[in-house]
């Protein structure tokens, strides 16, 4: 059993509320003084917490979490280069736009920095900042990205309301067209995405990529030094017994600590839970002690009519209590209390330091899926339907295929409607995409031009010229064996 007191204060107060009425000044004094009466009641509470019961496997991997090693800055500055060229771009070409979705591993980009799994979480202005600078188009043209390119970022800074924690909301829809709006319903947590306004297919793009890279020290905590001194307050261990872990940490250093756990091996133990409450010291508790009697004669000069209104019983509050109450409403520390996998031999803390390093890099990326393409899969943005556009974004095949429309080799495509699967053929002479009555037995295209088709899914086989479209070999054999550009081997007649 682990046994310790705290002082907390997790629930909700008002202390510079006040209503502005007569009614609603009395209901906020009520409300405040309920508050500060059960706040100085708890300030000597003694909390018990039972230490895992469970028999810990010292051989269970699922027990321990990977240590990552140290890096200096130059294996950093590699390894975040091998990262950040590795990244997954694929695009989408909806004229008059192209979409590009850069795919974010933000798992291994934890991983490499060693922080925890929410290092990220409420922290937009630590991840990558990744901005195009340069479109290379299919056709071999190049143009600068300036004005051209919009993501869920820009958008929210253009037309949301910026709240004092650092992120927007209350974007004005008024203001977005139809593509704003699906780049915001695009976006999420795994990928970056991006609105290009122009219908030239994407081949490549170049990408400035800007990383803030802060330092971190680690100290030791323990039973025998139970305060580790930071330049935001101290921090101070409150208890410690088998798996169980009690801090005390200022408010500015809880999103900036790591809480490593060790087994007595050396290995890291798994974080299982962890949970926090609000702290206030006892100074404040005794500032708060000091406004009982001030809300006392408050309410003597509202019911005689010298308190009017909100401004004027704050005002009196603070006179009569020489207290500053709009300090008091910030705590000031976080007790946390975490619970790991097993029996904690050390504790190490992580602790950020305040400078960042900024890890600068610029990487083009090439979009697979349009490479060595003439002529490429195009939806149209507003109907939604498929077709062929050629390498300036012109409509080859018009836009009337659904969204199962899709490209099998340089000649063939299908797609689904209902529960039959349509083969289409695409001449490239004459630029024609029609539909025909066999199936595509083997995707490959042999010599440059030769196909192997079929009656039917696993049905008899034959061999198609795809720059004409004319039969070479019936469909009518088993098995078909390409050996040169002159000879297919055929088993069967």
């Amino acid at each position: 059993m682990l046994r310790y007191t705290l002082l907390l204060f997790s629930f909700s107060f008002h202390i510079v509320c006040f209503g502005q009425t007569k009614d609603e000044m009395i209901k906020s004094i009520a409300d405040s003084k309920k508050s500060i009466e059960t706040l100085i009641k708890m300030t000597s509470l003694e909390i018990r917490l039972e230490s895992n019961s469970k028999a810990f496997d010292p051989k269970d991997n699922f027990n321990f979490h990977e240590i990552s090693s140290s890096k200096d800055k130059n294996s950093l500055d590699s390894t975040l280069n091998r990262y950040f060229s590795n990244l997954y771009v694929g695009g989408a070409i909806m004229p008059p736009y192209n979409f590009i979705s850069l795919k974010k591993d933000e798992n291994e980009l934890i991983k490499i920095l060693g922080v925890d799994n929410f290092y990220f979480h409420d922290r937009n202005n630590k991840y990558p900042k990744m901005t195009p600078v340069k479109f290379i188009f299919l056709d071999k043209t190049e143009q600068d990205s300036k004005g051209l390119f919009e993501t869920a970022e820009t958008l929210k800074e253009k037309y949301g309301k910026k709240e004092p924690e650092g992120y927007y909301s209350d974007i004005d829809s008024t203001k977005l067209d139809d593509a704003d709006k699906y780049l915001l319903t695009e976006s999420s947590s795994f990928y970056q995405e991006y609105k290009v306004k122009t219908q030239k297919p994407i081949a490549a793009v170049v990408m400035d990529i800007e990383f803030p890279i802060k330092g971190s020290s680690v100290q030791n905590i323990s039973n025998d030094h139970k305060i580790v001194q930071t330049a935001h307050g101290n921090i101070e261990l409150k208890g410690l017994k088998d798996n169980v872990l009690i801090l005390e940490i200022p408010n500015d250093l809880e999103k900036s600590i790591q809480v490593l756990a060790l087994y007595q091996d050396g290995r890291r133990l798994a974080e299982k839970s962890s949970n926090s409450n609000t702290v206030f010291s006892k100074e404040k508790v005794d500032a708060f002690q000091k406004l009982l009697p001030a809300y006392d004669k408050a309410l003597k000069e509202i019911e005689k009519g010298n308190i009017k209104d909100g401004e004027a019983l704050k005002s009196f509050i603070t006179k009569e209590a020489k207290i500053d109450v709009d300090a008091l409403e910030t705590p000031d520390k976080m007790q946390k209390t975490y619970r790991f996998s097993g029996p904690i031999a050390t504790v190490q803390l992580k602790i950020e330091e305040t400078n960042s390093n900024v890890f600068k890099t610029q990487v083009t990326y090439h979009l697979k899926s349009v490479e060595n393409q003439d002529y490429l899969i195009a939806t149209d943005f507003n109907t939604e339907k498929r077709g062929l556009v050629d390498t300036k974004g012109n409509w080859i095949v018009a836009p009337k295929y659904n969204a199962h429309f899709r490209q099998l080799n340089s000649y063939f495509y299908t797609d689904q409607i209902d529960d039959h699967d349509q083969t289409y053929y695409f001449n490239p002479t004459t630029k024609i995409l029609q539909e025909v009555a066999y199936k595509i037995d083997d995707t490959e295209i042999y010599g440059g031009k030769y196909v192997k088709i079929e009656t039917k899914v696993n049905g008899p086989i034959g061999v198609i010229d795809a720059n004409t479209g004319k039969f070479l070999i019936p469909m009518k054999h088993g098995f078909i064996h390409y050996e040169s550009p002159y000879s297919y081997t055929r088993p069967n007649p």
